[in-house]
């Protein structure tokens, strides 16, 4: 799992980490390339993000579709499908596939991931890509892009008795471990637009206590861009925002404010200069357990945003619930449980 720096995971959420050397001029070679399929070693600057995020490493196998777009007027120079075919991305439910986008400006976004097996392109296009099929639990499922992302449907030959808004297999939660053993367990949820919340029990052979982070798909805990951490039975939650604004400065008063389903919760503190990143970042004081954040984080399905001074962004909810309640039994449980 690739492991990600404070700053690092900050310059990606700001849109401003910069592409590798010499991406500018394969950014503009693959721009004007044809559809189809596409060795990872031709894209450099999209190998680079795989790599960055944790979707690549030396056991990844895949298969690369650049499915498009034949114009660049929605912004978008490039659209890669990607097939995975390593054991470590594949189950029972199918092997993972991702759509990835790259901006004009370079930007990558990884807004689709879900679970499947047989990702094909088709003659046929629609907004200036061309369509997708893919098989799911669910049947073959067909992939027209609107211009922002694909839309899925059922083929032609599945039409009847089909769900006309299909729900492609998606990761959902995924948990690894076992909470309340000896050793660590983790949860998250979908990937969406790069991001997800994340869960985490540290185990009775670390101490017991756990965590709630919302950062980068494939990230480690510590790099979270938002961290609530505890211990068991302190029923005190520490809070670390890996995250700045323009608006800050060293000593300024802070207030982050966390939007969950039009709920506001705000949390004040002081900025600092951290050393290690070279940002002025916010420091919060601890919050309880019971908090009622951490309530309406187990039963989030909405929307969700965080301002720091202000400064506004958009967050995903998914893997919230599961996430907090991961932390919340870890947090709650004594070391022992013959200590109740």
């Amino acid at each position: 799992m690739s492991r990600l720096s404070p700053l690092v995971a900050l310059l990606i959420v700001a849109g401003t980490i910069p592409c590798a050397l010499g991406a500018e001029n394969s950014s503009a070679a693959m721009s004007n390339a044809e559809p189809g399929a596409l060795e990872l070693s031709a894209a450099p600057d999209l190998r680079d993000y795989l790599k960055g995020r944790g979707y690549l490493d030396e056991t990844t196998k895949l298969d690369v579709l650049r499915t498009g777009p034949n114009d660049s007027s929605s912004g978008i120079s490039d659209i890669y499908a990607l097939q995975y075919l390593d054991a470590g991305n594949c189950g029972s439910a199918g092997c993972t596939q991702i759509i990835v986008t790259k901006a004009e400006d370079g930007a990558f976004l990884l807004y689709e991931e879900w679970l499947g097996t047989g990702l094909t392109m088709l003659d046929t296009e629609t907004d200036g890509a061309r369509d997708l099929v893919i098989r799911t639990d669910q049947g073959v499922l067909e992939g027209r892009f609107n211009g922002t992302k694909y839309v899925w449907s059922p083929t032609s030959g599945q039409a009847n008795g089909a769900s006309a808004n299909p729900t492609v297999k998606q990761l959902g939660q995924t948990t690894s471990g076992s909470q309340g053993s000896n050793e660590p367990a983790e949860t998250s949820g979908q990937c969406i637009d790069d991001h997800v919340w994340h869960g985490y029990a540290n185990g009775r052979r670390a101490g017991g206590g756990g965590a709630l982070g919302y950062g980068l798909c494939r990230t480690n805990r510590e790099a979270n861009l938002l961290l609530f951490s505890c211990k068991p039975g302190a029923g005190e939650v520490e809070v670390a925002v890996n995250m700045t604004t323009r608006r800050l400065d060293d000593s300024d008063p802070v207030t982050v404010a966390l939007v969950v389903d039009g709920t506001s919760f705000e949390f004040k503190g002081t900025a600092y200069y951290d050393v290690m990143t070279g940002q002025v970042e916010p420091e919060l004081a601890p919050i309880s357990l019971d908090h009622p954040l951490f309530a309406a984080l187990e039963t989030a399905d909405g929307s969700a945003s965080l301002s720091i001074n202000g400064d506004r962004r958009k967050m995903t909810l998914s893997g919230a619930p599961g996430a907090a309640a991961m932390m919340k039994q870890a947090c709650a449980a004594p070391l022992n449980p013959a200590e109740e």
